[in-house]
Order: C-alpha cells, then structure tokens, then sequence
C-alpha cells in the first residue's frame, strides 16, 4: 500500500519535474571590465564576498525558475557540472573613466566657544568654527548589457542595451586642524577605483538585475522559445 501512494505521488510530481528540467538555461559570464586595474581582481561586492556574477545570479533564482521561467548558472559552475547553455548573458563597463577629484570646503559652527575681549573691558562669547572638506571624483563610461542565444549557425544578439554613466563617487567630510581661514586647500589624492567602482556597481545592481528578469518574462522571450 505504501509502495503504490509513493508511486502515485511521484507520479503526480513527474509533470513538475519535467518542466523544471526542460528550462532553458542561462550563463552569466563575469562581468566584463575595460579598466585594467580592475579587470584583474573583481572580488569586491558591497556587503558580500562573492564576486558580481554570482550575486546576480543567486538574486535571479539560480535554478528555481520563480523570478523567470530559465535555469540561471554562473559561467564556470556551468562548465563544471556540464551545463549546455541556450543563452549567455553579459554585463560590460566600456571606456571607463576615473577623472581627479576636486576637494569641496565647508566651514561650520563647533560645540565648541571661546572668549574674546573687546573695549571697555566688554568680552563676548565666540562660537569656533570648524573647517570641512571632501573630495568629489567623476566617473565616467559605458554600460552595456547583452543577452546572446546560442543556435549552432552562430549566437544570436537578443538583447544590446548600451547606456551612458555619469557619475559623481563623494567622500565623507573630514575636519581640519585649522580654524579660521584657508591658506590652501587640500589637493584631492588619486582616485580610490576599487571603492568608486564597488559603489557604481551597488547603483545600477538594480536596474542590471531588472532588465534581465523583465526580458525573461517578456512576451518577447516566450516567442523566442517557441519559435526554438
């Protein structure tokens, strides 16, 4: 009795099985980085370890199919468990740009007061004034995104999305020893890349992640499929 409901279960789960195995699987390639500083070591995703790739695809759903009828693998855990891709996914940042930054001042009122004498003997209380800068660094380049279906007469271009980036990365203000007035400001050092780029990478995570779970579920993808 017991062999017979364990068969009619597995049977009845067999439909499901079979979908999830029929669906078609994606390869997200490392990200593609055209400054070479940063192209040799990518393991720097804000608040993870992992590096760019294996983040989107874990927020994709990796294999589940809940965020978009496709199997979603990282590039070389794809070839390790000898996965055959239909489609390959690529995210580049092109003729990237970090230009020197321009140091911002500020003066404000400290906690702290002293005393100043004027005539007469009067004296008064006077609030100091504390001096702030921080830097601002441009970044500039291209963003590209492209989604590719492998077809044995040569990949297919799916999807080429090409935006501009503009983008202003902006330290934290730091107090200065000096009260009063400025002699010379300081001069910004070089552009920190990795820290500037980590942000720009937590800016459009987003929107990158969006337009691949919006193309998956597009209309469009389900004519792709069907039309094999």
């Amino acid at each position: 009795m017991k062999s017979t409901l364990l068969f009619v279960i597995l049977w009845g789960l067999l439909p499901d099985l079979q979908a999830q195995q029929a669906l078609p699987v994606v390869v997200v390639n490392r990200v593609y980085i055209s400054d070479p500083d940063l192209s040799r070591n990518q393991s720097f995703y804000y608040r993870r370890k992992e590096e760019f790739h294996q983040v989107l695809v874990y927020d994709l759903g990796e294999h589940s199919g809940k965020k978009a009828p496709v199997d979603f693998y990282v590039d070389f855990l794809a070839v390790r468990e000898n996965v055959k891709p239909s489609y390959i996914i690529t995210v580049k940042w092109k003729q990237l740009q970090f230009y020197n930054g321009q140091t911002e001042l500020r003066s404000v009122q400290g906690v702290n007061s002293r005393t100043q004498r004027i005539e007469n003997g009067v004296t008064i209380t006077v609030p100091q004034i504390q001096n702030e800068y921080r830097y601002n660094y441009l970044v500039m380049g291209l963003l590209e995104i492209q989604i590719q279906r492998l077809k044995k007469e040569g990949n297919q271009l799916l999807l080429n999305k090409t935006e501009p980036v503009k983008y202003e990365y902006t330290t934290q203000f730091k107090a200065t020893q000096r009260m009063g007035q400025w002699v010379k400001p300081p001069a910004a050092p070089n552009p920190d890349k990795p820290a500037i780029f980590k942000e720009l990478l937590a800016v459009y995570y987003d929107d990158i992640k969006k337009t691949f779970t919006d193309y998956f579920n597009s209309p469009e993808f389900t004519v792709v499929v069907k039309g094999n």
